[in-house]
């Protein structure tokens, strides 16, 4: 399957005008011929900590795993626009080993900390860690197909892996993904809360004092059980955030619904 993307654009002020182009994607396995430019995308997945995690030991561990993951290409090249992939805590806890200890400071309420220790802390087998980083110019319509393609693998590696220990390696219960916001500055004064707070009902920041990024981060914050922010740079009017946050299977089959049914809205 290769979705199709088309855009136009006219410029009314001038005699030029724009005629429609047509980017053609193509869909891969990730091999080690693309650790160099996933290298490059982890460094932006966590930004400014991303001395938390070895990207390189990393990036080899996603070019290795074939059966579970997407790399994207424009068609006829053989540069990397972006992947997806989702990986078993237990087999890149050392790669991680200090991004744990990072995320669990940073769980403002006693409940969403049990949640991120239960899942994360206590039972990394069952956690998978969804990474999904791309250019920022590629149409939104990718996100559908690419989450769909993600638990398409995910389901078919439990039936199809050749030994039981490979099966439950993708047999997640939970899983943690990590993505860039930027956030209202005043908004995020209003909501913040004490530390450790005792309320069972962790104040909600509403998606209109959100801005995601990529299409489908507004469906995993819906539909998360627990979640995170911490700083990475801050502006007059919007700051940029880093948003961690910690969904069910059932809740990732919905936040897929979700958000393929708010791109169809807008085509």
């Amino acid at each position: 399957m290769e979705p199709q993307s088309s855009c136009s654009e006219s410029d009314s002020s001038s005699s030029t005008s724009f005629e429609q182009v047509q980017a053609d994607f193509e869909f891969f396995d990730p091999s080690l011929d693309d650790v160099a430019a996933i290298q490059l995308f982890l460094r932006d997945w966590m930004g400014r900590d991303n001395n938390l995690v070895d990207t390189w030991a990393l990036a080899q561990v996603i070019g290795k795993q074939d059966t579970v993951g997407t790399v994207i290409r424009l068609e006829g090249s053989s540069d990397c626009l972006g992947f997806i992939t989702c990986l078993n805590a237990k087999y890149v806890w050392n790669e991680l080993s200090s991004l744990f200890p990072f995320l669990r400071e940073r769980f403002e309420s006693r409940q969403q900390l049990q949640v991120f220790e239960n899942c994360c802390l206590n039972n990394p087998q069952k956690l998978g860690i969804v990474i999904s980083e791309r250019v920022s110019n590629l149409p939104p319509q990718l996100s559908p197909w690419l989450q769909q393609a993600l638990m398409d693998e995910l389901e078919w590696a439990t039936q199809d892996e050749p030994t039981q220990e490979r099966r439950e390696m993708f047999d997640f219960e939970y899983f943690l993904y990590i993505t860039q916001v930027y956030l209202d500055s005043s908004a995020l004064k209003r909501k913040r809360k004490k530390r450790f707070s005792s309320t069972s009902n962790y104040d909600q920041l509403s998606t209109e004092q959100l801005l995601f990024i990529k299409a489908e981060d507004q469906g995993y914050y819906l539909h998360q059980t627990s979640w995170c922010l911490w700083p990475v740079s801050r502006g007059e009017s919007l700051e940029k955030y880093k948003m961690a946050m910690i969904l069910s299977k059932d809740q990732m089959i919905k936040a897929k619904k979700y958000t393929a049914e708010q791109i169809s809205n807008t085509q």
